[in-house]
C-alpha cells in the first residue's frame, strides 16, 4: 500500500461507459463531516491523507478541519484537535502527524479545494491519468467561502473491534455459484491483508470454488466482490476498474466499505447477504443519522 495525498471529492459519476472510473474519497463518511465543519457544499474537494501525513504553510486565513483515522495536528507546533473546526491564521505551519491506526485522513478547507473539475469532479485517480499525487513545493488552490464557518466539534465512537460485518446485496450471478460455496462464504471469517489500496481490498481465508469456470467481462460497481480462480475475495473500491471477468458474489453496502476502508492489515471480516429492503433501511438509517448528526453540530 503507497503513501499519497491526493485532491478527492465525492467521486465522478456518469462515465463508466467510457472507462473513466468514479474515484472520490475512500472514508466517505469522514470526507463529508470535514465538509459539514467547514461549513462546505457536500461535494466541496478535500486533501485525503493515507496514512503519509501532510505539512502545508497557509498563505491566507482559513478555516479549516481534520477528520477520519486519528492523526496529530499541529499549527506552528501548538496542538490542535481532530474532528473540529479549526482558523489558522497566514502563515501559519500546519503539520498533520501519519495515521496512528486506521489508513485515510481527510484536510478540509473552508471554500474547499479549488483545482481543475475533468468530468464533473475534482477527484484524483492516479491509473485513469486524473490529477496527480501531491509532493513537495505543490500549490493547492481554494476556493471562497460561503459563509462564516461556525466552530463545531464532534465526538467519534472510539470503540473498535477485531471483526467487521460486511452486509452486502447478492448479484445475478449468486445463484450460478455452486451450493458449497454459497454456504461456506457466509460461514467463513476473511482476513484484511497487505494488498489493498484505492482500487480495492484483497481478502485471505479458506479457499472455495465458484463453480463459475468463463465469463464475459462486464461492468463493475463500488463495493463488488469479486472471486478470482484462488477463491480469495476482492472488494473493488473508488478507483476500482470499470470492467472486470472475475464472478461476482454480490456488493457490499457503502456504508459498509466505509468501515472496511477504516480497518487495519489482519482484521477479521464476515460476510452477511441482505435483501434489497433490509439494504435500503440500512442506507437510509446511515444517512438519516449523517443528517441528525449535522443540526446536532449546528445547533438547530
Amino acid at each position: 500500500m503507497g503513501l499519497l495525498a491526493s485532491i478527492q471529492d465525492g467521486g465522478r459519476f456518469g462515465q463508466l461507459q467510457y472507462g473513466v472510473t468514479q474515484g472520490g474519497a475512500m472514508d466517505g463518511f469522514a470526507y463529508r463531516l470535514g465538509q459539514r465543519l467547514v461549513s462546505n457544499p457536500a461535494n466541496a474537494a478535500a486533501i485525503e491523507i493515507a496514512m503519509s501525513g501532510l505539512h502545508c504553510r497557509l498563505i491566507y486565513d482559513a478555516t479549516i478541519a481534520v477528520t477520519g483515522a486519528p492523526v496529530s495536528i499541529e499549527f506552528d507546533g501548538h496542538p490542535q484537535p481532530m474532528n473540529s473546526t479549526l482558523t489558522a491564521p497566514r502563515g501559519a505551519n500546519i503539520s498533520i502527524s501519519s495515521a496512528q491506526k486506521g489508513l485515510y485522513s481527510y484536510l478540509s478547507v473552508a471554500g474547499g479545494i479549488a483545482n481543475p473539475s475533468v468530468l464533473g469532479s475534482r477527484s484524483t485517480v492516479l491509473r485513469d491519468g486524473i490529477g496527480s499525487a501531491l509532493s513537495v513545493g505543490d500549490s493547492i488552490p481554494c476556493g471562497r467561502p460561503m459563509a462564516n464557518p461556525k466552530h463545531y466539534r464532534y465526538s467519534p465512537n472510539q470503540r473498535g473491534s477485531k471483526t467487521i460485518c460486511l452486509r452486502y446485496l447478492p448479484g445475478f450471478q449468486a445463484p450460478e455459484m455452486t451450493p458449497e460455496f454459497s454456504a461456506q462464504f457466509q460461514n467463513n471469517h476473511y482476513l484484511i491483508t497487505a494488498k489493498r489500496d484505492r482500487m480495492g481490498i484483497r481478502l485471505s481465508g479458506n479457499a472455495h470454488s465458484t463453480g463459475i469456470s468463463q465469463l464475459w467481462s462486464e461492468a463493475t460497481c463500488f463495493g463488488a466482490i469479486q472471486i478470482p480462480p484462488d477463491g480469495q475475495p476482492i472488494v473493488l473500491l473508488a478507483d476500482r476498474q470499470t470492467m472486470g471477468g472475475y464472478p461476482k458474489i454480490g456488493a457490499v453496502l457503502s456504508v459498509d466499505c466505509d468501515r472496511l476502508c477504516r480497518a487495519a492489515v489482519g482484521t477479521t471480516v464476515q460476510f452477511k447477504a441482505v435483501d434489497p429492503t433490509e439494504g435500503d433501511r440500512i442506507l437510509w438509517l446511515a444517512s438519516n443519522y449523517e443528517q441528525e448528526l449535522r443540526l446536532a453540530e449546528r445547533g438547530s
